[in-house]
């Protein structure tokens, strides 16, 4: 498969990374978190570091640049919420489930132990199954099986 091809292949498949159109398979899943983890730890350390700094110096160009961490944190985020919806189309499940996962620290806002104690224990549980479970195989209602290479 030439390059151009294999673009137009990999668009049908995924679709937008910023949308959820398409689906993607375990091993882009877990790449995709690993590597939006990572961004999100980095933007909320550097971001903290422009407002301790603001805060400390009264700078300006401070809370600047930590404004400018925090929309990159948010579009980390959105990124994040794409990556989930994507992988549980791939299992022909809802997107809707990904607002479970991605807000799951507002059931800990409550302070309710029990509340957040199910609420980590159904996240843990849906993340393992993402993580391990195969898509389902060939054209679903979401879209092309990522694993098959070619047309179908």
């Amino acid at each position: 498969m030439d390059k151009k091809a294999m673009k137009a292949y990999q668009k049908a498949v995924y679709g937008n990374p910023n949308w959820v159109d398409g689906r993607i398979n375990r091993l882009e899943y877990l790449y995709r978190i690993i590597l939006l983890y990572i961004g999100s730890v980095l933007a909320l350390f550097f971001g903290g570091i422009g407002l301790g700094l603001g805060m400390r110096q009264s700078n300006v160009v401070a809370y600047i640049i930590t404004g400018f961490f925090v929309l990159v944190y948010l579009s980390i985020v959105w990124q994040l919420m794409m990556t989930y919806v994507k992988r549980l189309h791939d299992l022909e499940w809802s997107g809707w489930l990904a607002v479970l996962i991605v807000f799951y620290p507002v059931a800990d806002f409550f302070r309710n132990g029990v509340l957040s104690f199910i609420v980590l224990v159904v996240v843990g549980i849906l993340s393992l199954i993402l993580l391990f479970k195969r898509g389902t195989r060939g054209v679903n209602k979401y879209g092309k099986d990522p694993l098959v290479k070619g047309e179908e």
